[in-house]
């Protein structure tokens, strides 16, 4: 189920098939109600959800789902402009999921946006940078601002001005 949230696939499937099982008792209506809000595109969950995802899965966690909770706990930490939190989330997603990351365009922008808000951290934007580069984390045939900031936080000036020169030319 964890993997169906953060993968945003497969989550009306699975709506449609938990509504065609009757709920009994106060857990399985929460179930629905809960996964009802997931399907909405525009939907993230918040702290309250997150913990209620932790609470229905069987322990022990596989590495996976572990990793899809912290991308699903980057992607709030984010919203919630705790960046700092945030890219240490996002640090361990992309270890886990390599280049493979669900959503990964989505998952790098909002990455590379907490490592903008993070402006005197230049070791953290080099290291920002050469993941987003490894995994391919922003498509590099557009212009992105928040790569551009990545580029600048890093003190790497000069790659920041042909970034800038490419994206005009382009």
């Amino acid at each position: 189920m964890i993997a169906f949230i953060a993968y945003e696939a497969g989550v009306h499937e699975l709506l449609a098939l938990a509504t065609e099982i009757e709920p009994h008792g106060r857990s399985s209506r929460e179930f629905l109600k809960v996964l009802g809000r997931f399907r909405l595109a525009w939907y993230r969950p918040d702290q309250a959800d997150l913990l209620w995802l932790r609470q229905q899965v069987t322990p022990p966690l596989t590495s996976r789902d572990r990793a899809c909770l912290d991308l699903l706990e980057a992607y709030r930490l984010h919203r919630e402009k705790n960046y700092g939190d945030a890219a240490e989330y996002f640090l361990s997603t992309f270890g886990y999921f390599r280049g493979s990351t669900p959503g990964r365009l989505r998952a790098g922008n909002a990455f590379l946006d907490c490592i903008k808000n993070l402006q005197s951290k230049p070791v953290l934007a080099q290291t920002a940078l050469q993941l987003v580069d490894r995994f391919e984390l922003v498509d590099a045939s557009r212009w992105s601002a928040v790569y551009y900031w990545a580029i600048h936080h890093a003190q790497r000036y000069a790659d920041a001005e042909r970034y800038c020169r490419r994206m005009l030319v382009s």
